[in-house]
């Protein structure tokens, strides 16, 4: 994320600048959410991990688009 902010700091095309926006999202919330916790109890393990690897996957793929 990095990266692109840096790259594309004074990005004028809305399009981009929605892309980058979800891509701060998604890692937001790959990184912010419990999902880490769930999984390290033994609670509800799969779905975190699911839902851990939809938002980096998100992100990646958003990030090769941009």
């Amino acid at each position: 994320m990095v990266e692109l902010a840096n790259l594309y700091a004074d990005e004028k095309d809305k399009t981009k600048i929605k892309a980058l926006n979800q891509c701060a999202r998604e890692l937001l919330l790959a990184q912010s959410s419990d999902w880490n916790f769930i999984i390290t109890n033994g609670t509800m393990v799969d779905y975190a991990k699911r839902r851990t690897k939809d938002h980096v996957g998100r992100f990646n793929k958003l990030y090769k688009q941009i």
